[in-house]
C-alpha cells in the first residue's frame, strides 16, 4: 500500500454505510481537502483506509487534525476485536520431551514463527503456544501445513482422545471446537456479512478434517496429515479478516494461562 501524500485536516463528518461491513469518514485537510473513505484498520501511528474508487492508502496520523487521529481512535475496528478474541488465550501448549522429538521440534517451529516460545517452561524444558489467530495464520503457511493439521485432528474435539497440557495448570480439555463455538456467540458487530457464516462453515470443516485423519489413521496412510481445501478456502477468509494486526500476536502470549 503506498501512503496517502495530501495533507488533511479534518471536517467532521462520520458517514455510516448502509452495509455493516463498511463504516465511511470524510476527512479535510487543514488547507481544506477533503476525501470520503472506508476505515479498513489503524494501527498506533497510521489508519489504513479504502477511497470509493476501491484503491487503499495508508495515511499516517501526521497527516491529520487533533479531531481526525481522536475520531479515528475512538472507531472500534471489528476486526481488530475478532483479532484479540482469537488471540487471548494460547490453549494449545506443547512441552518438549513428552513424544516424539521430530514431531515435537515440528510444533515448536509454528510456535516460533506465529505464537510464543521459552528455552525455559514451567517445567525447566523449551515451551511453546498458539493461539487461535497463531493457528489461522499457520494454516497460511504452506511449510506447516502437516504440523496444523495434526493440530486440527488432536485438538479440535476429544475425538482423537487427547487433551492440552496446559502450561502451569494441568490438563484441561478446552479444545478448539469449544473455544470457536465461544467466539461465534460472541461475535463482533460490524464485520463482513459473509464473515460469520466462514467461521461456522470453517468450524465444520475442521470437524470433517479430523473425522477423514481418523479414517486414514486406521488405514494405516502414510500420510494421514494434509488439509481440505474447505480448510484452506475458509481459513484464508478469516486469516485475511484480521491480517493486519498479525504484528501483534506476541502481545496475546502474556495471556496463554489465564
Amino acid at each position: 500500500m503506498k501512503i496517502l501524500t495530501v495533507t488533511l485536516t479534518f471536517c467532521l463528518c462520520l458517514i455510516l454505510s448502509s452495509k455493516a461491513e463498511s463504516e465511511s469518514i470524510t476527512l479535510t485537510s487543514n488547507i481544506g481537502k477533503s476525501i470520503t473513505v472506508k476505515l479498513i484498520s489503524k494501527t498506533d501511528s497510521s489508519v489504513f483506509v479504502e477511497m470509493e474508487s476501491g484503491k487503499e492508502f495508508q495515511i499516517p496520523y501526521s497527516r491529520l487534525s487533533e479531531e481526525s487521529i481522536s475520531l479515528i481512535k475512538n472507531w472500534n475496528d471489528p476486526s481488530l476485536i475478532l483479532f484479540e478474541q482469537l488471540n487471548s488465550n494460547y490453549n494449545f501448549v506443547f512441552t518438549e520431551g513428552k513424544g516424539d522429538p521430530d514431531e515435537i521440534r515440528e510444533f515448536m517451529a509454528v510456535c516460533k514463527e506465529y505464537g510464543y516460545y521459552t528455552e525455559f517452561g514451567n517445567e525447566g524444558l523449551p515451551e511453546g503456544g498458539l493461539s487461535l489467530a497463531s493457528l489461522f495464520f499457520g494454516l497460511s503457511d504452506y511449510k506447516y501445513q502437516k504440523q496444523c493439521a495434526q493440530i486440527i485432528y488432536e485438538r479440535y474435539t476429544s475425538m482423537s482422545g487427547g487433551s492440552i497440557d496446559w502450561s502451569g495448570q494441568g490438563r484441561t480439555q478446552k479444545y478448539i471446537g469449544v473455544e470457536m463455538s465461544r467466539i461465534a456467540r460472541e461475535w463482533p458487530q460490524g464485520l463482513p456479512y459473509y464473515a460469520i457464516e466462514d467461521f461456522r462453515e470453517l468450524q465444520r470443516a475442521f470437524l470433517k478434517l479430523s473425522q477423514q485423519i481418523e479414517e486414514r489413521r486406521r488405514s494405516d496412510s502414510d500420510n494421514p496429515y494434509f488439509l481440505t481445501e474447505e480448510v484452506r478456502k475458509y481459513s484464508s477468509r478469516i486469516a485475511g479478516l484480521i491480517k493486519p494486526y498479525e504484528s501483534k500476536l506476541a502481545e496475546g502470549a502474556q495471556n496463554k494461562t489465564e
